[in-house]
């Protein structure tokens, strides 16, 4: 399971999962033809956010880049909008969507939804160059926010906001420096904390992954690529992918209770082509390149 085929069960009215390569077309995964237009030039085809990189990929939005999607998508005061985004800069205000006159932002370093002539604030501060998780969830009207899962603050008397533009205002200004990987809007649902956290269980390494996250390896090999995929993707943040040959990849996952998957090496010439470059020693004390499988 990925975190698109998590978010598609909740039917999007959009769901952008940015894998585009070239082209301004923006394509919607959801199966409405929402389609989008990337503004500006972007850059496309970068490396995904999700925890298991071989799962999508991202869009690098900086300087006069934006993206434009169809109106009337949200008709109600309940809906959720969603995001999986790596900010490159927080300072200031920067728009994350849209609609001509509310929209939601990063406001000085805080996720804030603006409406009624004023900034509805979450309570943390986001981190530039940190991956998050963030939604916008309304419930007639009122407002929860959640960063990485977590409810993060709450406001009231929310307007219907049906965003036509992601990354900047509406027509350009106020343009968000960030690297995007998901971006969804679910008109006339509020998503639940369960819902929520399979989320970001897809997004972010969990359990026994989190635990080899947590001791900062120089390599990170889940072996969880599933078949049409030639690279075997490290995700200790070294971006130290490897190459397989002769493997029969999307083997049962050996993890209890841990989404993913396994290689089978043939025991002749099947094997995982690594960097040479992979530092596995340092002095004075050894640094380990972690197998997860």
């Amino acid at each position: 399971m990925s975190f698109k085929s998590v978010a598609l069960k909740d039917s999007p009215g959009w769901f952008y999962d940015h894998l585009e390569t070239s082209g301004t077309d923006m394509l919607d995964a959801s199966g409405n033809g929402a389609d989008g237009v990337y503004v500006g030039s972007p850059t496309l085809d970068q490396r995904s956010l999700t925890f298991l990189p071989h799962e999508g990929r991202s869009v690098l939005f900086s300087g006069a880049t934006r993206a434009t999607v169809p109106a009337g998508i949200v008709t109600t005061t309940t809906y959720t909008y969603e995001f999986l985004i790596r900010p490159e800069t927080v300072s200031g205000v920067q728009c994350l969507a849209h609609d001509g006159s509310n929209g939601l932002y990063i406001n000085n370093g805080k996720f804030s939804f603006y409406y009624s002539s004023a900034y509805h604030d979450a309570d943390t501060t986001l981190v530039a160059g940190n991956k998050y998780l963030l939604h916008l969830v309304v419930t007639a009207g009122e407002v929860e926010f959640l960063v990485n899962r977590v409810s993060d603050g709450t406001a009231s008397s929310a307007p219907i906001f049906n965003s036509t533009t992601l990354f900047a205002e509406d027509g350009g200004g106020n343009e968000l420096n960030v690297s995007a990987c998901i971006s969804a809007c679910y008109p006339g649902l509020a998503l639940t904390g369960l819902k929520i956290r399979n989320r970001y269980r897809e997004a972010f390494s969990v359990g026994f992954r989190k635990v080899i996250a947590n001791s900062a390896p120089y390599l990170h090999l889940p072996m969880a690529e599933t078949v049409g995929n030639a690279n075997g993707f490290d995700v200790s943040g070294n971006d130290l992918d490897g190459t397989y040959s002769s493997v029969t990849l999307d083997q049962d996952a050996m993890l209890h209770q841990m989404l993913g998957g396994s290689v089978l090496f043939d025991g002749a010439s099947g094997h995982l082509a690594v960097s040479d470059n992979c530092l596995l020693y340092t002095s004075p004390s050894p640094r380990d390149a972690t197998l997860s499988r």
